[in-house]
């Protein structure tokens, strides 16, 4: 990390070549330094960071009006982006790299916790399908039905990572994948004879009799879930409900008096995307692991697992009365069909 002594100490060591009295050149190397700074602040530390942010704030306006007075080209354009990074308006490729290279730091209680429950049941999940991987199983239905949840594990992976980043589209993406394979799990349990189809090499039999719609009907589910349709209009179909995620009119008309829209790319900041994301990531990883527990309950304890589901029930009904419910009621919502549907969840989900 690079120390506000350090940041202070490179710049008096740039002045040093400069000619005393030389404004121009002075200007130069503080601009240099800017720049500098700015392509290396995720490694300042957060006092280097603040040293900077004051003086961006200093440059901002006074670089601002010099580009705006500047002649159009090329430079100008190369200047005015690098300006627009500077006040938050642009994006860069690498920052934007590193941001899902590093790992998010766990701020508040809610992410903490929602962290802790993600962890315990997903280790649960591993368990139960390692103690299944001991025995030796046999037919299409179950391999396909062991295969479909190790995939389901890594799309919970995939979409946890999404979930810290801030990447709501894409987590949605990953958790609606999730629904689907689980569904599909259940069909291979209840009728076994399909996995012989899923695996075959008609492929257009597969789509047609194993599509999300395919294996809902089988299942004598109703025609259109609205969960699986509220995961799919924000995660992988470009919606303008999708997009609304990702975007927010400002309050201010622009500079040339039209209306301004904000659009994110990266991290998406508007909370309550990330809060009704994090409980439905939660609530994907409760039905795997309802379903592992249905699919192979002759290879597993039946006790054990019960008080593996009641514990992660509790443990995802906690976070949500506390952070999701808890959110809602902060905004002023009406959350009393939110609770009703909350207390039958567990008779809905494991039938007790």
């Amino acid at each position: 990390m690079i120390s506000k002594e350090e940041l202070n100490g490179r710049l008096k060591e740039q002045l040093k070549t400069v000619t005393p009295g030389d404004l121009v050149a002075i200007n130069q190397k503080m601009t240099e330094h800017l720049h500098f700074a700015l392509e290396n602040y995720n490694q300042l530390t957060p006092e280097a960071q603040q040293c900077t942010d004051d003086a961006l704030d200093v440059e901002k306006e006074h670089y601002g009006k010099i580009i705006n007075e500047m002649p159009e080209s090329k430079e100008k354009r190369k200047m005015r982006r690098m300006h627009a990074i500077a006040d938050g308006k642009h994006f860069k490729a690498d920052v934007l790299i590193e941001d899902l290279e590093i790992s998010p730091k766990v701020k508040d209680e809610k992410s903490k916790q929602f962290k802790d429950v993600f962890v315990i049941g997903l280790q649960a999940t591993l368990d139960l399908i390692y103690d299944v991987k001991l025995n030796t199983l046999s037919g299409v239905a179950s391999f396909g039905q062991l295969s479909l949840l190790g995939m389901c594990v890594n799309e919970l992976l995939v979409a946890f990572h999404l979930v810290q980043h801030q990447y709501v589209n894409q987590a949605y993406t990953h958790i609606r994948t999730v629904f689907e394979h689980v569904n599909t799990v259940e069909l291979f349990r209840i009728k076994p004879e399909w996995a012989e189809v899923w695996c075959g090499d008609e492929e257009k039999e597969i789509k047609k009799e194993l599509s999300p719609f395919g294996v809902r009907k089988k299942l004598g589910k109703a025609k259109k879930d609205p969960i699986y349709g509220f995961f799919s209009r924000l995660g992988p179909h470009g919606t303008f409900e999708a997009v609304k995620t990702r975007t927010a009119k400002r309050a201010k008309l622009s500079e040339k008096g039209n209306p301004e829209i904000q659009l994110w790319i990266g991290r998406c900041p508007l909370e309550h995307n990330i809060v009704w994301l994090k409980a439905f990531t939660l609530y994907c990883l409760l039905m795997v692991l309802l379903q592992i527990s249905r699919s192979f309950e002759e290879f597993i304890d039946s006790e054990e697992a019960m008080d593996i589901l009641n514990e992660t029930c509790k443990n995802v009904m906690e976070y949500i009365k506390n952070h999701f419910l808890g959110w809602a009621r902060e905004t002023g919502l009406d959350i009393s069909e939110m609770e009703e549907s909350l207390n039958s969840y567990r008779e809905t989900l494991f039938g007790v």
